[in-house]
């Protein structure tokens, strides 16, 4: 963490320019996650009630995309709070999909997949990440706890913490590997102005 605000001080407008391309790519690959989770809900009995939510995701996803696209990188602050909102936003509707529009004896799926779709976001701003991912994973497995069976719990359990492992591994790597990519193009680029 320390190492990413250093050299997010002296990289700004890179690390900008690099976090508003994640923020557009993000926004319309889930753009359509949820078009397709909508049509699954459509094509599955009994499952309609759960197309709305699909369909507020899709359409606040697509906007995020949509004005990203006319953002220039000098607007960090406008990138980070997106990129909050959007990871917030799939991760509660993963909880309200898997939890509470899912029947009690079936395991989560959804959740599990937010997870690893919300890994993407950790080399965008791993401090935030942090605190929002274990966040969730509380929340979720609180829930699951009351709710769920006592066998679907330890299944849901045991995949969550493994799967919540795994994604912090994985993104704690890809960070140190960008910032380790961006560090040696900053004393590259320093070392050919000072020649």
């Amino acid at each position: 963490i320390p190492e990413y605000a250093h050299l997010f001080a002296q990289n700004t407008t890179e690390i900008t320019g690099n976090n508003l391309k994640i923020l557009c790519l993000s926004s319309f690959g889930l753009v359509i996650v949820m078009i397709a989770g909508c049509i699954t809900c459509q094509l599955i009995s009994g499952a309609r009630v759960r197309s709305p939510v699909y369909i507020f995701d899709a359409v606040l996803f697509l906007s995020m995309g949509i004005i990203s696209l006319f953002k220039t990188n000098r607007n960090s602050r406008f990138v980070i709070v997106s990129i909050i909102i959007q990871e917030n936003t799939l991760l509660a509707s993963s909880v309200i999909l898997d939890i509470f529009l899912k029947r009690q004896d079936l395991p989560s799926t959804i959740f599990p997949l937010s997870l690893v779709l919300a890994s993407f976001f950790y080399i965008v701003i791993p401090v935030y990440h942090r605190i929002m991912a274990f966040a969730w994973t509380a929340a979720f497995i609180t829930i699951d706890l009351l709710l769920k069976t006592h066998d679907i719990f330890l299944y849901d359990l045991i995949n969550i913490l493994a799967i919540y492992l795994a994604c912090s591994i994985v993104g704690n790597i890809s960070n140190k590997a960008r910032i380790a990519e961006l560090e040696t193009k900053r004393r590259l680029m320093f070392q050919r102005d000072t020649d």
